[in-house]
């Protein structure tokens, strides 16, 4: 029985104590050594009284060791409810269950086989769902309940039963170094190597391919290679790796097309690049899905305004509103969220 539901169900009884006066012995210390022990001990006694109250209650059984747990329980689908050979078995809980086997031996009906390396080894395993009215019979032909694996370690009740272990890194794109050519091989290890031996065999991980891929002068001209203050001068359109990169950082909802400053840098993280956010202007966006948008071309001359096409009871609801891109590198967006959590557990505690 895991912790959250030895809890749960010392709460019910504890407050079921109360009100009905039932046996001091059933109250839980929750200090004391042993206490789960000795309360799985006494809990048939505990199941029978509180079942005929017509409370939930949870019932351990004992496992591998002689160690008792709790397990889960299924009936049979309601989509059989209509066949004839589980009629009369529609109301008995089924119980999952597992024995070793020899190798190729074939399982019955209900049955199915696997295998799991246990002590280094490979174990063959059988698994059925067992009727509960039947699971001593079952035991009596090898069967054992089905145990799944502990859990990950826990840290103790007061820090929250959290999981100790350390976390995991989350998934990188080449545009986390801005050094995607540098990163090739790590992500593309296999197609570089076949590319290279193949039609490409004068080209090496890092160049361009086709003429004068390998040209210092010309690779520098490259979205892969140029500084990012020399972006709007790039005069080849080959990369050293893919124009399908990650788009980093992640554009925000609602932000729509050519709001916030996201689109200036596509190309430039599509090709493996980070942004500079040094490089990125703060501006004071409109957030009223009203306003008339301003157009403007590829060399940011202004063009005229676009009206709003739809009354405001058609547009969708916004949740939030959006946030921009200079916002977004220097973490204001987070800054803000932590502000209305903080205001909103302030106003729920009173």
């Amino acid at each position: 029985m895991d912790s959250d539901t030895f809890h749960e169900q010392t709460e019910c009884i504890e407050r079921y104590m109360i009100e009905q006066e039932l046996p001091k012995e059933w109250a839980i210390n929750d200090e004391a050594p042993g206490e789960v022990d000795r309360v799985i001990k006494d809990w048939p006694t505990v199941v029978e009284h509180l079942s005929q109250e017509g409370l939930p209650v949870y019932q351990p059984m004992v496992g591998r060791g002689g160690k008792p747990h709790e397990h889960s329980q299924q009936y049979i689908s309601l989509r059989n409810r209509l066949n004839p050979e589980f009629t009369d078995r529609m109301d008995i809980p089924l119980i999952l269950m597992t024995r070793d086997i020899a190798p190729g031996q074939t399982p019955a009906r209900g049955q199915w086989e696997s295998s799991v390396r246990r002590d280094k080894k490979t174990v063959y395993v059988q698994f059925c769902k067992a009727p509960k009215d039947r699971v001593d019979e079952y035991i009596a032909q090898g069967w054992v309940f089905y145990q799944r694996k502990p859990g990950p370690r826990l840290a103790k009740e007061g820090q929250g039963f959290r999981d100790t272990r350390p976390k995991l890194p989350p998934t990188q794109d080449v545009v986390t170094t801005d050094k995607p050519a540098e990163d090739t091989d790590r992500h593309l290890g296999v197609g570089n190597s076949l590319l290279a031996s193949t039609w490409a065999k004068d080209w090496k991980p890092g160049n361009l391919l086709g003429e004068n891929g390998s040209n210092y002068f010309v690779k520098a001209r490259s979205m892969t290679y140029c500084a990012p203050e020399h972006r709007g001068e790039v005069i080849d359109d080959r990369l050293a790796t893919s124009a399908g990169h990650i788009q980093a950082p992640e554009r925000p909802a609602y932000a729509g097309l050519g709001w916030g400053g996201h689109d200036q840098w596509n190309a430039w993280t599509g090709a493996g690049r980070a942004i500079p956010k040094e490089m990125v202007e703060k501006k004071d966006w409109s957030t009223d899905p009203m306003a008339p948008a301003k157009c403007y071309n590829e060399k940011g001359e202004f063009l005229g305004t676009w009206p709003a096409l739809l009354p405001e009871d058609q547009l969708p609801k916004r949740r939030e509103p959006p946030v921009p891109l200079y916002d977004v590198l220097h973490g204001v967006d987070k800054e803000k969220k932590a502000k209305e959590r903080r205001k909103r557990q302030y106003e729920m505690s009173w």
